[in-house]
């Protein structure tokens, strides 16, 4: 509804009320004027009959001394009530005489000439005159006015009535009257009101209105239409100048998101290009004959380069976050081999620190499910990680159990088309006190944040998780006692699997089973700039087997492919003299390339940057550092 209907629909009770209120003002206050008027015409019409009826008939007895004559006098008092009778021919109205004692002696206007009853004792009490309504008898309810005439031989009086339904028929055509004149005068006020509010108040809200609206949406605003200076014409001045504002504002934030943007794509590509030459050296060295002190030192490396990319991968993850950027998958998985994979990483470390680590499952068949199985693992792999890190002595246990749709803490779309699982990772470890817990799934928040706190990390990972899980559809708790250990509940909504997709599922995990740890001999192209990447991959991928040629920009990569005698080329996107991106285009130029297999590498982890990079017409992107597992399955699945 809008702001001038309401108002509209405001004002019709308004009217209403104040038309009964001033129509029964005016009906009472008209209906007194009328009986006052009725009643002041009456006395002066019955005061000017007695004049010149009676009271000149008697001065002309006096002067002339008939009065003495009983004769005269009777004459004289006939032709007076001959004059009454006329009156009342010509007015309508009921004359009553009657003698001072009560007794009646004429009636003029009355029916069948039949005197009235009830009338005889008030005219008794009338001494001079008097006047109002008067209940004579059922049926004859009047408005009168009484006046008397006391002289010797004459002594009257004399009453003039009028029923009191035909003052009561002109007092109700008066109320109507009053209230079709009530009605129009303020619906005319009423429309004014409406128009005049339209003008000066309603429309100009309606324009700061979808000036705000336009402010949300972050469209700049140059004019709002409003030309007057009172407060709402301020009012439109200040949106302007908040408009303006606004949108600078927004120019600017945008302008640091897309720098920090900027600058973290740089710095992920400068940080993971020698990470990749560390980690990629340090995993061909762990290959190697080493004696037990230089295979634990090479262990280090390769741990600390792992927990180095981990805290850029939690960095590039809460930029995404942040962002709106990051989008989940929406495949199919199967649940239990996913816990599988994760626990079982997580034994040895447990082991190392005496920790005893378990799984309690009960998830219906199938265990396939529709949703994000990476993030998925990357919500348990933060969970168990901290458990296993905050956690001395004692056991850390996975619970996952599904939920049926009426038990979960939150609302799932159907059970037909919605499995909710819940996860419960809980340690016996330090535990977490009772004014921290909410703030630990915030950024860059850790449990302890003392300079000596026993326990390092970014506190990015319960962050990150937190987030997940809510653009997961889930939520996600925390129960802890200091001392005694922590509880973190998550909970998840999945979609449920088709019988068509879990036949394929089913088939994908029999070849998958059956597949070889070989590979044919391909004749491979590496395209990469950076000396020890270079090194890293062709190591890798001579370990596999295959015969690998280097070159070292994208022009050179063009120029070997066209010369004939390639199978696949893992092309880095960043080079001298022609980038990645634009040899893979000219390559693709020639049809005779189309079905070469190009795999990008790069160190930027964005994914709208890879859908760039496939939009390109690369095949595949690994994200450095990658590992000899990556490289064998895209060799199998491109092969």
């Amino acid at each position: 509804m809008s702001l001038y209907t309401k108002f509209i629909a405001a004002i019709i009770p308004i009217v209403l009320l104040g038309t009964g209120a001033l129509g029964y003002w005016s009906f009472t206050h008209s209906r007194d004027v009328l009986y006052r008027t009725e009643q002041q015409a009456m006395n002066l019409r019955l005061e000017s009959a007695i004049d010149q009826f009676v009271a000149r008939r008697y001065r002309l007895l006096e002067t002339t001394g008939l009065n003495a004559l009983t004769s005269y006098v009777d004459q004289y008092k006939s032709e007076a009530l001959t004059d009454f009778r006329t009156l009342s021919q010509k007015t309508g109205r009921r004359i009553l005489i009657f003698n001072r004692d009560g007794s009646a002696l004429f009636c003029g206007g009355c029916a069948n000439e039949t005197f009235p009853d009830g009338w005889g004792d008030l005219a008794s009490g009338v001494s001079d005159k008097l006047y109002g309504t008067h209940d004579a008898a059922p049926g004859d309810h009047a408005v009168f006015s009484a006046a008397g005439f006391a002289k010797p031989e004459w002594n009257w009086v004399a009453l003039l009535t009028i029923p009191e339904s035909v003052v009561s028929k002109d007092v109700e055509n008066i109320r109507l009257a009053t209230i079709i004149v009530s009605l129009a005068s303020i619906l005319a006020v009423a429309g004014m009101i409406a128009w005049v509010s339209r003008s000066l108040l309603v429309t100009p809200i309606l324009k700061l209105k979808l000036a705000a609206d336009s402010i949300a949406r972050q469209e700049p605003i140059s004019r709002i239409d409003i030309n007057s200076n009172d407060e709402l014409g301020r009012l439109a001045r200040d949106m302007e100048m908040m408009s303006q504002a606004t949108h600078d504002y927004v120019e600017r934030a945008n302008a640091a998101n897309k720098a920090k943007s900027g600058f973290l794509a740089t710095m992920s590509h400068e940080i993971r290009t020698p990470l990749n030459g560390v980690l990629g050296i340090a995993q061909l060295l762990e290959d190697t004959d080493l004696d037990p002190d230089q295979q634990r030192k090479v262990s280090n490396i390769v741990a600390s380069g792992k927990t180095l990319l981990a805290i850029i991968n939690d960095v590039l993850d809460m930029s995404r976050i942040e962002s709106g950027a990051m989008e989940l998958e929406d495949t199919v998985f199967d649940l239990k081999e996913l816990l599988s994979s994760i626990m079982t990483p997580f034994q040895t470390a447990a082991g190392q620190k005496g920790l005893t680590i378990r799984g309690e499952y009960a998830i219906s068949q199938p265990a396939q499910m529709r949703g994000d199985p990476v993030r998925l693992r990357q919500i348990l792999w933060n969970l168990l990680s901290n458990a296993v890190k905050f956690t001395e002595a004692g056991s850390v246990v996975l619970t996952v159990k599904e939920i049926s749709a009426d038990a979960a803490p939150i609302p799932v779309l159907s059970p037909h088309t919605t499995r909710g699982v819940r996860f419960a990772v809980t340690d016996t470890g330090t535990g977490v006190a009772p004014d921290r817990q909410a703030s630990i799934f915030e950024a860059f928040t850790q449990e302890d944040s003392t300079i000596t706190r026993k326990f390092g990390g970014t506190g990015l990972g319960l962050a990150i998780v937190s987030q997940i899980v809510e653009l997961m559809g889930g939520r996600i708790g925390i129960e802890s006692e200091l001392g005694k250990g922590t509880t973190i509940d998550v909970f998840i909504p999945f979609g449920t699997v088709t019988a068509e997709e879990l036949e394929r599922s089913n088939a994908a995990k029999t070849a998958a089973a059956g597949e070889r740890r070989t590979l044919p001999v391909y004749r491979i192209l590496v395209a990469e700039d950076n000396a020890i990447n270079a090194m890293v991959v062709t190591a890798v991928l001579e370990k596999l087997g295959q015969n690998v040629k280097h070159v070292e920009n994208g022009r050179e990569a063009v120029d070997e492919v066209m010369r004939g005698g390639t199978d696949f080329v893992f092309m880095d996107v960043h080079m001298p003299e022609m980038d990645g991106i634009e040899a893979t285009r000219e390559i693709r130029a020639a049809a005779s390339n189309n079905d070469i297999p190009i795999i990008g590498l790069t160190a930027e982890a964005f994914v709208e940057r890879h859908a760039e990079f496939r939009t390109a017409g690369m095949n595949d992107v690994l994200t450095k550092p990658f590992t000899e597992d990556q490289l064998f399955k895209v060799l199998s699945r491109y092969g």
